[in-house]
């Protein structure tokens, strides 16, 4: 069969891209290897109660609204609050002033670190400062130059010359959280504190913007999946095929074919993988391409994926209490980040205690038994 575009991979990326190609007329088939929909934001049910399987909340960031209105997508809201809880200290963050809060917990529990906390604060005061720069209007890919003229007369340029004075400053802050916070503080635990709730390598103008972002979080009545629904509704309504259950074998980015688990040969004008980026090159053979320029930049590609793992494991626990909402209510918000003790990650020892990482061929980290 032959399509415009073939999608690999139906997580948030690729069904968004099924979405715009085929509302857009293009025929297209989205290949998904699980037999559902949606990656990391999916909602499942047990015994009543709907859990979220990956995502707790929707960023809006100036792109969430707009795409959902580019695309015609109705989907109730409901603002997500954010509390930050460690030990017996918990903060509300309802405001950008937010901040001092946070300031005056860590204070409370770092005594010592007074000073380094009042410089890390003022950092994070800045990075909001820019973020609001960089999120703070509709983004204009998601606007039509004729419909939302007055929008783009009044929002648009104005914006774009606090961006360009603002996107240089951002990327000199690129370094990752935790190298970028050892300028400001030696303390191990506190910059755990800081830091637990981010990649490795996340970049330090992200991970410290997120008191402000906390702000800009919503979530779909019903669950994250909701998305996925309208989405997954969106594509099959504008003619597009679904081929859930189904693996890529075989990548011929020459004859732009692809071959599924099933046996299936999928011909593409344009391929968009949306799925693990070390299986694409895995399955393309660089000789296959006759450029010799084309041949080394895929290889060294695909030398440089080969030994990439994950850097980070996350261990989720799905629990269904009989107690009253109100319970809990009287505790903190929905969205609850909550760290038991101030005894950071790097000083807590080995996970789980006593048994050591190992690193097996695939990247994954495993544990001596």
């Amino acid at each position: 069969m032959k399509f415009d575009a073939v999608i690999v991979g139906s997580g948030v990326a690729g069904l968004t891209a099924a979405a715009y190609l085929s509302r857009g007329g293009c025929s297209i088939a989205l290949c998904e290897k699980e037999a559902s929909c949606g990656g990391l934001v999916r909602t499942f049910e047990r015994g009543g109660f709907k859990y979220d399987g990956g995502i707790r909340a929707f960023e809006n960031s100036g792109i969430f609204f707009p795409m959902l209105k580019q695309l015609g997508i109705p989907l109730e809201l409901v603002r997500n609050e954010v509390t930050l809880g460690i030990e017996d200290q918990v903060i509300h963050l309802d405001t950008p002033d937010s901040v001092y809060a946070y300031k005056k917990l860590l204070t409370d529990m770092y005594p010592a670190s007074k000073q380094e906390i009042e410089e890390i604060t003022q950092q994070i005061v800045k990075i909001m400062h820019y973020m609001e720069v960089q999120y703070g209007i509709d983004n204009p890919l998601f606007l039509d130059v004729k419909e939302d003229r007055d929008y783009f007369i009044k929002k648009v340029f104005p914006w774009m010359f606090k961006y360009a004075i603002t996107s240089p400053k951002i990327a000199v802050l690129n370094e990752p959280v935790v190298d970028y916070l050892k300028h400001y503080t030696n303390n191990q635990s506190l910059l755990d504190i800081i830091t637990q709730h981010f990649f490795q390598e996340t970049p330090a103008f992200f991970a410290l913007s997120y008191l402000k972002l906390y702000l800009d979080y919503y979530y779909p009545v019903g669950g994250t999946g909701k998305l996925i629904e309208k989405l997954v509704a969106l594509i099959r309504q504008h003619g597009g095929e679904i081929k859930t259950n189904t693996s890529i074998n075989m990548v011929d980015p020459v004859q732009q074919t692809l071959t599924t688990s099933g046996g299936e040969k999928l011909e593409y004008k344009r391929l968009v993988w949306a799925a693990d980026l070390k299986t694409l090159y895995d399955l393309v053979d660089p000789n296959q391409f006759t450029d010799e320029k084309v041949q080394r930049s895929v290889a060294q590609r695909k030398a440089v994926l080969a030994d990439a793992g994950g850097c980070d494991s996350v261990f989720t626990l799905f629990a269904a209490v009989d107690i009253e909402p109100e319970y809990f209510s009287k505790i903190a918000s929905a969205h609850f980040f909550y760290t038991p003790s101030r005894v950071g990650q790097s000083e807590a020892g080995p996970v789980p205690l006593g048994r050591p990482a190992k690193r097996s061929k695939n990247g994954l980290r495993i544990f001596s038994p």
